[in-house]
């Protein structure tokens, strides 16, 4: 397959071209490129934290532009100047969910659809935090496979 395979639209309007998704080229290898009609190109990867590896995407100057990271149930989406939360808005099937709520606080800023991948918004939402939801709604990040203890308490 050539890049771009996927294109992110408004109002017939191609905004960015994403190449394959892949969750060994995002988590392990060199990552996604994203390019867009201004000829900008930006890469979907990953970084360690900690002992975990977290989704983000970088801009042509190598600044990060968006990192996702596991919370509770849901991912935590930061950017330089906002925070998101993407909870899945059904309940798990076999695998992942396939329809995702995006949230800011108390707003529901964009619903994200697995099977077909795609990304309604009902206010603004900044391109590095779409570029994770797809990601996070498609694949789950290499730790949510750590085997865990259950929690002990002591009396």
């Amino acid at each position: 397959m050539r890049f771009p395979v996927h294109e992110l639209t408004h109002e017939g309007d191609v905004v960015a071209s994403l190449g394959r998704f892949g969750w060994f080229s995002i988590f392990l290898g060199s990552g996604q490129e994203i390019g867009f009609p201004d000829g900008e190109r930006w890469r979907l990867g990953s970084v360690r934290h900690g002992g975990s590896i977290c989704p983000i995407v970088i801009d042509g100057r190598g600044r990060r532009v968006a990192v996702a990271r596991l919370g509770i149930r849901n991912y935590g989406i930061n950017g330089k100047d906002y925070a998101c939360v993407l909870i899945p808005a059904e309940p798990d099937r076999i695998g992942r969910a396939n329809r995702w709520t995006l949230h800011y606080f108390e707003h529901e800023l964009a619903t994200v659809t697995r099977r077909p991948l795609t990304i309604e918004t009902y206010h603004a939402v900044p391109l590095g935090a779409v570029f994770l939801c797809f990601v996070l709604a498609r694949y789950p990040l290499p730790e949510e496979a750590a085997p865990r203890l259950p929690s002990f308490r002591w009396r």
